[in-house]
């Protein structure tokens, strides 16, 4: 059965969860969301660190660790965010890291959003 995690990140308006648990399944897609329900919409570097932010802060809100993420797949609006990407990534996630795909798309749901990162972590029931 599936339940949706609180993780006390503001709402923002759309039909969506920011994090469903079903069987020890996280689902959860992270974006830069700012706690006053808006959205980050600067440097990419900024954009990105928090999109993880908030990734770390749902993994923890599920009853896990950020280690407990086992697949990502990142959505990127240009291959000049990878490097950054690749920067922050390595200061939230140790080896051995989760699998990971990277996406480059025109747009983003949200105007001037650089990064949407839909993770699938395992956390023991």
């Amino acid at each position: 059965m599936k339940r949706v995690v609180h993780t006390g990140l503001p709402e923002f308006g759309r039909p969506t969860e920011h994090a469903v648990m079903a069987n020890g399944h996280l689902r959860t897609t992270a974006v830069p969301l700012k706690m006053d329900g808006t959205f980050e919409t600067g440097d990419a570097r900024s954009q990105i660190a928090l999109a993880l932010e908030n990734l770390e802060k749902t993994v923890k809100a599920a009853g896990g660790e950020i280690a407990d993420v086992i697949q990502a797949l990142c959505f990127l609006t240009s291959a000049d965010h990878v490097p950054v990407l690749n920067e922050e990534w390595t200061k939230r996630f140790k080896p051995p890291y989760p699998n990971r795909g990277i996406l480059i798309v025109n747009a983003i749901g949200v105007p001037g959003i650089v990064i949407l990162i839909q993770v699938h972590a395992y956390i023991e029931p």
